[in-house]
């Protein structure tokens, strides 16, 4: 109803694809979809793309924001793991400072989503202040030759004989997230939960942190939590 158009690229779920499917034949000049993976297809819709909605519910580090920030398509994306440490989010301080670098929703959805677009298409109707959003997205930095300064200082600290990991280790705090406004529509039906059996992810997230994932399939809710190896 806002004008936008939607691209979806992926695979999974049966009853998710046909759905998805359904979108497209309801709305044909409105959603496309591509249900598979191609790498240049990835890259040619994040170049083409104005914004990336990424509403995943874990993610320890994530590679699709960072891409599609390089291109200047502004990311919105759940606040958990990786997306929220590689995203400052919008707000009038770090728009003033030049750092913002997307939109982050705190709660797993169909509503925060909605809530968290509806943000993204009213900035980027003010050209004046989305170019600059734009371009801070692609002046972030997350290169190699940036990210192994962190990993050399420790392993020449283990080859001096030191024991890094007794140290106490300072973690950045979490950014703030802006509160989401009431919404006083029905946004429909939540996001469909994960399906399959209990599980349990346990993945390096930095030198010295780990990301602990606990996924269920009973009514008990979803944990998440980084582990501090200090």
């Amino acid at each position: 109803d806002k004008g936008a158009q939607l691209v979806i690229l992926g695979s999974g779920d049966a009853e998710l694809e046909r759905r998805v499917r359904d979108l497209v034949d309801t709305y044909p000049r409105r959603a496309a979809a591509f249900l598979g993976y191609e790498r240049a297809v990835t890259h040619r819709i994040l170049a083409g793309s104005d914004l990336l909605v990424m509403p995943s519910r874990f993610e320890p580090c994530g590679l699709t924001q960072m891409q599609a920030m390089r291109y200047g398509t502004v990311p919105v994306a759940h606040a958990v793991g990786g997306l929220a440490d590689s995203i400052t989010p919008v707000s009038a301080r770090t728009l003033s400072r030049h750092r913002a670098s997307g939109f982050l929703f705190r709660t797993p959805s169909a509503r925060a989503l909605s809530l968290a677009l509806g943000r993204a298409l009213k900035l980027y109707a003010q050209k004046r202040r989305w170019l600059p959003l734009v371009r801070s997205c692609m002046e972030q930095d997350f290169s190699w030759e940036r990210a192994l300064g962190g990993y050399e200082a420790i392993y020449r600290r283990v080859q001096e004989g030191e024991r890094p990991w007794r140290e106490r280790v300072d973690l950045p705090r979490p950014r703030p997230v802006e509160p989401e406004p009431e919404a006083s529509m029905d946004w429909g039906p939540e996001l469909p939960e994960r399906l399959g059996e209990d599980a349990v992810r346990l993945m390096v997230q930095s030198p010295r942190k780990l990301y602990l994932c606990l996924l269920y399939t009973s009514d008990a809710a979803d944990e998440e939590d980084s582990v501090d190896l200090g």
